[in-house]
């Protein structure tokens, strides 16, 4: 079994009614940007910039050697999360993004079945949400809560030699 993971990164603008949903068959191919790595839709103005990552396990397919067409996941991922997250940020802002992820989901499995296996949404760049997409209802496990931090640590640089204020003109508090 191999495991295929595709992060698929895209805006969100809620307030422009113009912007294409993937989920209408007028609009169920992304632009023809041609950079989807910095997202499609692009951002343009002020917008939401989130990345969905999709995880699949399957036998490679004997006859192109792949265990999906990374495009069928990058227009999975948009058909089915851009316009729920669009909806939910229109309309309820204060939308749980743990209860939106289950939608996700749901939504994910029924387009990439039977090779789903997660769905990570990285709400930022140190936070992101979980799911499993293996169950059948998919998401009856927990979500699973990522959050990175930094640490930085102060150090006090100080020469036992000299006085409190000289040590302070050097090397400041």
């Amino acid at each position: 079994m191999i495991r295929l993971s595709r992060r698929v990164r895209f805006a969100v603008f809620p307030w422009d009614h113009a912007q294409p949903s993937y989920a209408q068959p007028n609009h169920a191919q992304p632009s023809q940007s041609g950079n989807g790595y910095a997202g499609d839709p692009p951002s343009a103005g002020l917008a939401a910039y989130y990345e969905i990552e999709v995880s699949c396990v399957a036998k490679p397919d004997p006859a192109i050697g792949y265990v999906l067409d990374i495009k069928r996941a990058d227009h999975a991922v948009r058909r089915v999360a851009l316009p729920l997250i669009q909806h939910a940020m229109a309309t309820n802002p204060r939308t749980s993004p743990v209860a939106l992820l289950r939608d996700i989901a749901r939504g994910l499995h029924r387009e990439l079945s039977p090779i789903a296996e997660r769905v990570r949404w990285f709400l930022t760049p140190t936070y992101s949400i979980e799911a499993s997409m293996i169950s059948d209802p998919p998401i009856t496990a927990p979500v699973l809560v990522r959050q990175k931090f930094d640490f930085a640590a102060s150090h006090r640089l100080h020469v036992p030699t000299l006085s409190d204020d000289e040590n302070q003109r050097l090397f400041g508090k």
